[in-house]
């Protein structure tokens, strides 16, 4: 028998619409649906997590960056199915809370961190400065910690026309 990672590396080159039944009974079409919302909820998950790590003292928290948290369709890209997980930006971006005109992407500031370089902000951790909480490593080193399909997760972050990181595992 076929490994189940290698049977499916051979269908998805194979039978590029995603159709064909596995032994399991599902298509790969409902993989990729299935696994898009299995990550999805580990990175809620984890979003959890950095929320329940600590109560924010000099402001309220909207709780945005979990709503803001996306799973699209399964979509057919050349001989790939892929799904996307994402944040809206109409709920992850958000003025800051000493600028009105100066905005941020939580889901990238609460990932990757910031640093202020004003003077006039306090000098507090999370702040003006945090080094970051990481839980979109965490959430995708869970995910592939119980990857049964062998399928790739493709990171990319981008903030203001900057790629802040593109990768896939």
């Amino acid at each position: 028998m076929i490994p189940l990672k290698k049977q499916l590396a051979n269908i998805k080159k194979q039978h590029s619409s995603g159709n064909v039944k596995l032994a399991n009974g599902k298509d790969m079409k409902q993989i990729m649906k299935e696994e898009g919302q299995r990550l999805y909820d580990l990175i809620k998950e984890e979003i959890d997590n950095y929320y329940n790590s600590y109560s924010p003292s000099i402001y309220i928290r909207s709780y945005r960056l979990k709503e803001a948290l996306r799973v699209d369709t399964v979509q057919q890209e050349g001989n790939k199915l892929t799904i996307r997980v994402y944040f809206d930006s109409g709920l992850s971006v958000h003025s800051s809370i000493f600028n009105d005109d100066d905005v941020g992407d939580a889901a990238i500031l609460i990932n990757y961190g910031w640093k202020v370089k004003s003077d006039k902000v306090p000098d507090y951790p999370r702040l003006k400065y945090y080094e970051g909480d990481g839980f979109l490593n965490r959430a995708i080193n869970r995910f592939n910690s119980i990857n049964l399909y062998g399928l790739k997760v493709h990171v990319h972050s981008e903030w203001d026309g900057q790629i802040v990181e593109d990768y896939e595992r």
